[in-house]
């Protein structure tokens, strides 16, 4: 695992985002910047991974490129966006059912 000092923090930035919008179209308008990736982009909404220093850039590229959409909220980990905004790009597993032969 990494560590952080070495890897450096992340931000992560959750947005509502209009219908039009979809992962292709995000990377198209985000910057070259190694720590910026899209995450989740569906259901009108979007989580974009960036650092903390290009936190401000983000939101007002995507703001500006996107018209109707809006930063909600910005946290260090995806567990709490997740809490709060539903699984926003956590697969689920499928259930797990035994066969069960019927004699």
């Amino acid at each position: 695992m990494t560590i952080k000092s070495e890897r450096g923090r992340r931000r992560y930035i959750v947005f509502k985002m209009p219908v039009n919008a979809d992962r292709f179209a995000l990377n198209q308008v985000l910057p070259n910047l190694p720590q910026v990736k899209v995450i989740h982009c569906e259901d009108g909404m979007a989580v974009v991974r960036c650092s903390p220093e290009g936190r401000d850039t983000i939101i007002s590229v995507i703001e500006e490129k996107f018209p109707g959409s809006a930063s909600l909220k910005t946290s260090g980990t995806l567990k709490t966006l997740r809490d709060q905004y539903g699984p926003l790009g956590k697969r689920r597993k499928p259930s797990r059912k035994k066969d069960t032969v019927t004699r």
